[in-house]
């Protein structure tokens, strides 16, 4: 028989369960007799104890309580179940307690990822002998998770009310609209000591757009490389060009971007430009655009003139009112150097009105996305 769950004991408390009056327990569930069935479902086996033979150690050697992949200490729990499924696997039998009559419930920290569903799904092939993708393998596999649904929602809150003190809040918000669900896990990650973990997390979130599924190394290599436009803009280093108007341009470091008005067709085209950059590590350009709801269409230019002027590339994009495009344009050789970089605007039709006519460049950017060889 097996029983769980602290509680104030009741005053029918079967009389074949033992218990210590300093730290009561009262059974939430029972099960008695021969749990062999429920060993490959549900965590039935044991409470984080168990008592082995020493004759029976070398066959359980290979069970280590180190988990390999997460770089720390297994659930003592999972631990037990796997050795003893691998002794009830080599025809050995072991015995569930009534209780703990010891007095004080084993527990342990919680645990940042629920292994023991992967840990139970393997069973499926090497116990039940169900074949991979068989109707019966799949639904084994969605009767453990069954079972292992109030295992995993335990699990879950012993971890978060572990990991509040260093959140620093006692309950774990919905996230608000500029907080994505990968911020919210890295920092789970970092308060319960993955930081490895928590490091890959925010790679994925921060390098993820531009160099896709690569590792961690080549992310942050690639990244050194990358010629940012704001950073530019930040430090001054570049020239302001027909933008007489106050409203003509302005830059918003927060959101990474700045907008850049476009003129009347007698004042010339709004621009900013800057001289000598070095695009020799870079080979694309990209940019997120973006146009208000109640402006004329505008037309925005990206033009790069290396020591040749003659052989200069552009790009030209129109946006209509209320428009948003992400722009990736790939470098052709002859701008892989030292060059000069020009951004501007100006009214598709030049006779239409300007009002609102302020494109706003977000994240403009020279990107390396071929990881360097070695």
């Amino acid at each position: 028989m097996a029983a769980d769950e602290p509680h104030p004991l009741p005053d029918d408390l079967p009389a074949y369960v033992s218990h210590s009056a300093k730290a009561p327990w009262a059974p939430a569930r029972f099960l008695v007799g021969n749990a062999a069935a429920l060993d490959t479902m549900s965590l039935e086996t044991n409470a984080g104890v168990a008592a082995i033979q020493s004759r029976l150690l070398n066959l359980v050697a290979s069970s280590a309580p180190f988990d390999v992949a997460l770089g720390r200490i297994r659930r003592a729990t999972d631990w037990i179940h796997e050795i003893l499924m691998r002794l009830d696997a080599r025809g050995h039998r072991f015995e569930l307690l009534p209780d703990l009559p010891q007095g004080d419930a084993n527990s342990g920290e919680g645990f940042e990822v629920f292994r023991l569903a992967s840990q139970m799904h393997a069973t499926i092939t090497d116990r039940l002998g169900y074949a991979p993708g068989s109707e019966a393998a799949i639904l084994s596999r969605l009767a453990i998770d069954f079972a292992l649904k109030d295992e995993r929602t335990a699990e879950a809150r012993e971890l978060l009310a572990a990991a509040a003190p260093t959140l620093a809040e006692a309950q774990w918000r919905t996230p608000s609209s500029n907080e994505s669900e990968i911020n919210r896990l890295a920092r789970l990650a970092s308060a319960v000591g993955q930081i490895d973990l928590a490091t890959e997390l925010v790679a994925n979130e921060v390098y993820a757009a531009d160099f896709g599924d690569l590792s961690l190394e080549s992310r942050l290599e690639m990244a050194s490389r990358t010629v940012s436009v704001t950073d530019l803009v930040a430090n001054g280093a570049f020239r302001q060009i027909n933008l007489e108007k106050d409203w003509s341009f302005n830059p918003f470091p927060k959101e990474n971007g700045f907008d850049l008005h476009a003129n009347p067709a007698n004042e010339g085209r709004a621009a900013i430009e800057f001289d000598e950059l070095d695009l020799s590590e870079v080979d694309a350009f990209v940019v997120d655009l973006r146009l208000p709801q109640d402006a004329n269409p505008v037309r925005a230019r990206i033009e790069l003139i290396p020591g040749n002027a003659w052989e200069r590339t552009s790009w030209e994009v129109s946006l209509l009112g209320g428009e948003t495009k992400s722009i990736h344009f790939v470098l052709p050789d002859a701008v892989r150097g030292k060059c000069v970089l020009a951004l501007s605007v100006e009214m598709v039709n030049q006779l239409d009105a300007t009002l609102s006519a302020h494109v706003r460049w977000t994240g403009p950017r020279f990107i390396c996305t071929v990881p360097v060889e070695a």
